[in-house]
């Protein structure tokens, strides 16, 4: 084998590093913009959760100054996700939901 082959052979496998690094770079870009994606949809769920948190307060204290039974008002209400699930399913489903949310903050 002479040198010729031996410097074509390198010049291939030079070839092909470069390509996988240039690969390598554009998957970096890719993952970095999609973990922008996740923070800021992290983020956006977890201001529309307090905003439904403080809405739902808010209702709450309406109904009661009003003298409305929420638990019976709920009972009435057809959630499609949910269907065939009773208020105190949703409300442990919801408890959960809270503590896997604090779970994954402490995270």
């Amino acid at each position: 084998m002479g040198l010729g082959s031996t410097a074509k052979k390198l010049q291939k496998v030079t070839d092909i590093a470069e390509q996988l690094f240039k690969r390598i770079d554009q998957m970096r870009g890719e993952i970095q913009s999609l973990q922008q994606a996740v923070e800021s949809t992290e983020t956006d769920t977890a201001e529309l959760r307090r905003e439904v948190a403080e809405t739902r307060a808010l209702v709450e204290a309406v109904a009661e100054a009003e003298g409305i039974d929420t638990e019976a008002a709920l009972a009435d209400v057809s959630y499609p996700e949910t269907e065939g699930r009773t208020v105190a399913d949703r409300a442990e489903a919801e408890a959960e939901a809270g503590a896997d949310e604090a779970g994954e903050a402490a995270d």
